[in-house]
């Protein structure tokens, strides 16, 4: 059976993240946050994308490549969006500071990296300002076949 080390990723993220934002109150959940996010959250996407392959010569060994995306939202009542921006953007630098301080995802990838961030605005119905960002955190592993 094809074991793919996404799901255990994105465990690892929504544990990890959840530990390190503790601190300041911001609540982390893996998939969208059932009743809508607070006014500040971070929540692993239940979705992913991997790629693999199977090498067979030399030793069996399966290599798998992928990515897990955290979004991170922030949403206040405020005259612009700077003050949802600059929160949005010091939980970003929490996030990836957490990804950097263990880049092997607790032995789960041989390595693992921020590769990408986009962010978005806008204005609820309720006219708040939300600043979002989308978080795309590439790995790749190997696997010896039967370890």
């Amino acid at each position: 059976m094809l074991e793919l080390r996404a799901p255990a990723i994105q465990d690892w993220l929504a544990e990890k993240l959840a530990d390190e934002l503790a601190d300041i109150g911001v609540p982390v959940s893996l998939g969208y946050p059932i009743g809508g996010p607070d006014a500040c959250h971070v929540w692993i996407v239940g979705a992913f994308e991997a790629d693999f392959s199977r090498r067979t010569s030399g030793g069996a060994m399966r290599e798998e490549t992928g990515s897990a995306t955290v979004k991170v939202l922030a949403t206040s009542r405020c005259d612009d969006v700077s003050p949802v921006r600059d929160r949005v953007a010091e939980i970003v630098d929490l996030v990836e500071a957490a990804v950097s301080s263990d880049p092997t995802m607790g032995d789960l990838v041989h390595r693992a990296e921020l590769t990408s961030v986009k962010g978005t605005e806008g204005v609820t119905k309720d006219v708040e300002r939300q600043f979002g960002v989308d978080l795309s955190i590439s790995y790749h592993a190997f696997t010896t076949e039967g370890a």
